[in-house]
């Protein structure tokens, strides 16, 4: 009985030790949101995308009238200008399946962008050129350029274009410097970019590279609401033109958070969303994600400021092409999102990584470099991991065998169902115990009876037959010696 005591203590104390680690694990490293948990996730299937656009553009001098109401009407003469057009833009797109495709904007990735760009550049100066002579009040300005570009875009010629789009994927060199893989991309299908044509501003490019590839999990943009969180992920232009970055830190996108504000409808009939999440320059293209880490929309325009003869955004009003609208595009080539090797491994390292189990997360995450050498996202996570044991922060991963029955998703573990595991464990062991006690105690009941326990079989000696209990030696009637054993009847 002692030792069931003494056994039956220790098991408690070592699950109670157990519960008491991981309500300290719990409380010291704070889990992270949702919204976290979904960027971490991504980030590494966002793409920084580079196109370079060249050609000659031909057009007439124009001349042009305006009444007092401020509208302009132009006619074109015999005389032809040309002028060389180089532009060169960045956006942001997303992998869709390990095999290289990515989903982005058309204006990002086709010749409309940047033959769209080109022409407000040279709408601009004319404007400007117009100012200075005094032709028209400044309040015009708006017309002045809104119809000197349309007259522009029905007139003008372009002609020996050339045009390239380059993705950039970071790329952490053996030395630990942080640099690009440039990844040359081919034009699969896209639609026309806002103002234009139905307006689905969405384009799918493929890129081939020598190792798989990151991708995201597209969801379902019907879902969503006014008021649902949502992240955007993307290559704004401020923060790659920024020159106090260290390094070439632009490589690395950044994120902003916001809401579903409204589910709008466009000329042609279908839905956007409107959210109040940032947009800048560079973020076109860009997956915003919801909640649980899919991709739900596309950062695709701004909303302007109609009093403003700069094309100025407005803050907090921003657009994106519903993911279910770009699915038409990967429909059409036959183009199937998938999850691939890396994703499967990055997602589990992170899994355990948030659970604090940090020793199993590098593992995952040694797994996931070897898919994908040099990605600096793991390379992070890797640091951090060492760090977070060298601090004695590791809850370790002690049975393997039974570690599914603590899962939530994917590898991630739960203390609190891995509690109750262990409960089961202390009570096999308990039940373990007891029974290996009682059935020592079954086979060997005379030794409970100075215990106040069962007495000793009853015997009778051979000689008389008077009935007698061991331990007496002599018969109470004919006082034959009793023993050896051999001398009862059994």
């Amino acid at each position: 009985m002692r030792l069931l005591i003494c056994a039956t203590a220790l098991i408690l104390i070592v699950l109670a030790s157990n519960v008491s680690l991981a309500r300290t694990q719990s409380t010291t490293n704070l889990e992270p949101s949702l919204i976290t948990k979904a960027i971490a996730l991504n980030e590494p299937a966002v793409v920084l995308l580079y196109q370079s656009y060249s050609a000659t553009f031909s057009y007439p001098t124009a001349t042009y009238q305006v009444d007092t109401q401020g509208d302009f009407t132009f006619s074109g003469s015999t005389n032809i200008l040309t002028a060389p057009a180089n532009v060169q833009t960045f956006g942001s797109g997303f992998i869709i399946s390990p095999d290289g495709y990515i989903m982005t904007n058309a204006h990002v990735v086709t010749t409309q962008g940047p033959k769209s760009d080109f022409l407000r550049d040279v709408v601009s100066n004319e404007l400007q050129t117009q100012l200075q002579q005094g032709q028209f009040s400044d309040q015009f300005s708006q017309n002045f350029e809104n119809t000197y570009f349309e007259f522009l875009q029905t007139n003008g010629v372009f002609s020996n274009e050339q045009d390239a789009v380059t993705a950039y994927l970071p790329f952490v060199t053996s030395t630990g410097n942080l640099t690009a893989q440039l990844l040359q991309a081919t034009l699969s299908v896209a639609g026309d970019m806002i103002g234009t044509g139905t307006e689905k501003d969405v384009a799918i490019i493929k890129v081939s590279a020598n190792h798989t590839l990151p991708t995201v999990q597209l969801g379902d943009s019907s879902s969503l609401s006014p008021g649902d969180s949502i992240a955007i992920i993307g290559y704004p232009g401020i923060a790659a033109s920024t020159q106090n970055i260290a390094g070439i830190e632009s490589y690395v996108p950044t994120a902003t958070a916001g809401i579903v504000s409204a589910l709008k409808t466009m000329p042609e009939g279908w839905t956007v969303i409107q959210t109040d999440a940032t947009i800048q320059h560079g973020d076109s293209g860009g997956p915003a994600f919801d909640e649980d880490g899919n991709v739900v929309g596309i950062a695709t325009f701004a909303g302007l400021n109609p009093i403003s003869s700069s094309n100025e955004l407005l803050s907090g009003i921003n657009f994106l092409i519903p993911i279910n609208v770009a699915k038409q595009f990967a429909n059409e080539i036959s183009v199937q999102n998938s999850r691939g090797p890396f994703d499967q491994r990055w997602q589990a390292g992170l899994d355990y990584f948030w659970a604090d189990h940090y020793s199993a997360a590098l593992q995952e995450f040694d797994a996931a470099l070897n898919l994908y050498p040099g990605n600096p996202y793991v390379a992070q996570y890797i640091q951090q991991a060492n760090d977070e044991i060298s601090q004695g922060n590791d809850i370790p991963l002690a049975i393997s065998a039974p570690t599914q029955s603590c899962t939530i998703s994917s590898a991630r573990l739960n203390d609190v169902t891995c509690t109750g595991f262990l409960a089961m464990v202390a009570l096999i062991v308990f039940t373990a115990i007891a029974g290996s006690y009682w059935f020592v105690a079954r086979r060997r009941p005379w030794r409970r009876a100075s215990h106040g326990g069962p007495l000793p079989p009853l015997e009778y000696c051979r000689l008389c037959g008077t009935p007698i209990r061991r331990p007496t030696s002599f018969c109470t009637k004919c006082g034959t010696r009793l023993h050896p054993r051999s001398a009862f009847n059994r």
